[in-house]
């Protein structure tokens, strides 16, 4: 028999979710999950939200930046949102939200 902790979420249901804010702002969707090892375990400290953040979840971070500008992107950053662990609600994991405004994080 199976057993699943209170606290684990599938991540590959978790790539490719909306996200929205604490008022209902959408964020992005979740590209990438950065975690740190404890052990043998695993544990989340960011997630990376944002097209900026496919492309570091496939390693193209800087040729994704430069053919998204001469494609004419005009995006005030090139970064993905670094949401922490602490600020992501995954209570309902096919609709995450932020515990706070999209505004009071800052960009990586």
């Amino acid at each position: 028999m199976s057993t699943s902790k209170k606290n684990e979420v599938k991540l590959e249901l978790l790539l490719g979710t909306r996200v929205v804010d604490i008022n209902g702002e959408r964020v992005g969707r979740i590209e990438e999950v950065l975690a740190d090892r404890d052990g043998d375990e695993l544990l989340v400290t960011h997630y990376l939200v944002g097209r900026y953040g496919l492309f570091e979840r496939f390693s193209i971070y800087h040729v994704g930046i430069g053919l998204l500008r001469y494609l004419g992107s005009r995006s005030q950053s090139a970064h993905p949102h670094r949401i922490p662990w602490d600020k992501m609600d995954l209570t309902d994991p096919e609709h995450p939200r932020l515990t706070c405004a999209i505004d009071e994080l800052k960009r990586r």
